[in-house]
């Protein structure tokens, strides 16, 4: 993921002020594995550390899975991430953005799931 966003980063470098994003719509599966809290840090606030512009998201299915036998509920990491006021859970100093860039509450949420299988003859 931190090839990911560091070449999105290098978006900013356009001298083409048309051709720099003004924000970033995660589509999904913020975080892989279970959509826990303790994933977020690891796998989205350090690989976008250096993201200039608001970062808005939709959850995906792996955001809002849970590990079997946790008492996590169902999508409380990604809303406490995305869809609260105040400082982000896992926020420090090298990671100086996402404060100012949380979505407020009264967001609407779109949770996107496909269901079609990874088999081609099923499209």
């Amino acid at each position: 993921m931190e090839l990911v966003a560091d070449k999105m980063v290098s978006d900013y470098n356009d001298t083409d002020p048309r051709g720099v994003p003004s924000f970033l719509y995660h589509l999904g599966d913020v975080v892989y594995s279970f959509g826990e809290s303790q994933y977020y840090y690891d796998q989205f606030y350090d690989p976008f550390r250096n993201y200039p512009a608001p970062i808005f998201a939709a959850p995906g299915n792996h955001d809002g899975m849970v590990a079997p036998n946790t008492s996590a509920e169902t999508l409380a990491a990604f809303l406490e991430n995305f869809c609260t006021y105040g400082q982000p859970p896992h926020r420090t100093p090298e990671i100086r953005r996402l404060g100012e860039n949380r979505a407020s509450s009264t967001w609407g949420l779109f949770y996107l799931r496909s269901s079609v299988r990874s088999d081609p003859r099923a499209l």
